[in-house]
């Protein structure tokens, strides 16, 4: 068997390159999403803060 550089070895060397960029974009893409996620989890914090919201009183806690 002959494993040489054929006739679709720049194929294969292109192949992989694209498939690089398309798995690195994707990857970008993902971690900016995830940074918006926290971003607006953070804002939704402070905003109920802001406002004075309290948390739910746990079991056993009273008020009276």
């Amino acid at each position: 068997m002959n494993f040489g550089m054929g006739a679709g070895m720049p194929f294969l060397i292109i192949l992989l390159w694209l498939g690089g960029w398309i798995l690195g974009f994707y990857i970008l893409f993902r971690l900016l999403r995830a940074i918006e996620r926290g971003v607006d989890a953070h804002e939704r914090i402070a905003d109920a803060l802001a406002r004075g919201a309290r948390m739910p009183p746990r079991f056993g806690d009273r008020d009276t």
